[in-house]
């Protein structure tokens, strides 16, 4: 069973501002809203981890295509120094009055990353609910994710808060970057269409490639430490042996 966002329409697809998803992702029945608390002190800790690795900032750029924002990320793993996930927020007026608003803070908002975290447990609620961008999900999502239930990783089907995309939107919010003045300065010039914007990002197939690479590259790292230590250890030990039996031999011969 999904259970419904709170602020969702019948027959329609679900609405989150960005301040709801950075409070309160998956709705008042979530199973965990009991420990929502505990979740976001622990992400704001890793988030302030985070920021400390990358002198305060988290890239990204900004494409604006009629009324709707995009902001497109690149947020630093957390394991493996040289890995990178791409995010990327929509956000999208709910009406003509809000396109007179002066920021993005009421806009509705749709999601895209190819963490394996999002690829693996929030994908197929995201697309079921209408939250995944559109143009985005039929290029870089997974097709196996798209379609299969999270049985084992979200059987209840429930958005919750994804990092790397809770990590984006915290940084938008706090660094005030959705006031639209200051946004009309962050577009870039480069970003010029959504091609454009498929073109800059990775699939969830691929980049799950590439993290899988980078964790196997570090078990086998480690097994080769492990081992180098192991064989340390023993020339340590039989050298003390070849030592000992040394000394016993010339007592024996006195």
């Amino acid at each position: 069973m999904i259970f419904p966002f709170p602020w969702s329409n019948k027959n329609k697809n679900s609405v989150i501002t960005i301040t709801e998803f950075l409070n309160n992702p998956s709705g008042s029945s979530s199973s965990y809203g009991g420990r929502r608390l505990d979740i976001k002190t622990n992400l704001s800790v890793r988030y302030t981890k985070l920021l400390s690795r990358t002198q305060n900032k988290l890239p990204y750029v900004c494409y604006k295509d009629a009324d709707k924002y995009y902001f497109i990320f690149k947020i630093p793993s957390e394991t493996f120094d040289n890995l990178l996930y791409d995010v990327v927020l929509e956000f999208y007026p709910l009406d003509d009055n809000m396109k007179k608003e002066t920021s993005l803070i009421n806009y509705g908002m749709k999601f895209f990353s190819n963490s394996p975290h999002m690829m693996f447990t929030y994908t197929y609620v995201l697309n079921k609910q209408g939250l995944l961008i559109d143009f985005i999900k039929q290029y870089r999502c997974s097709k196996t994710a798209l379609n299969n239930s999270p049985s084992v990783t979200n059987p209840v089907e429930q958005f919750g808060f994804e990092k790397t995309c809770y990590f984006a939107a915290l940084y938008l919010k706090s660094k005030k970057h959705l006031v639209k003045g200051n946004i009309e300065n962050l577009v870039d010039a480069d970003i010029s269409s959504k091609v454009t914007i498929l073109n800059s990002i990775a699939g969830q197939e691929e980049k799950l490639a590439e993290y899988n690479k980078l964790k196997a590259n570090k078990i086998s790292s480690r097994k080769l430490k492990q081992e180098t230590k192991k064989k340390k250890s023993e020339r340590i030990i039989n050298d003390i042996a070849y030592k000992y039996k040394g000394r016993t031999n010339n007592k024996k011969k006195k």
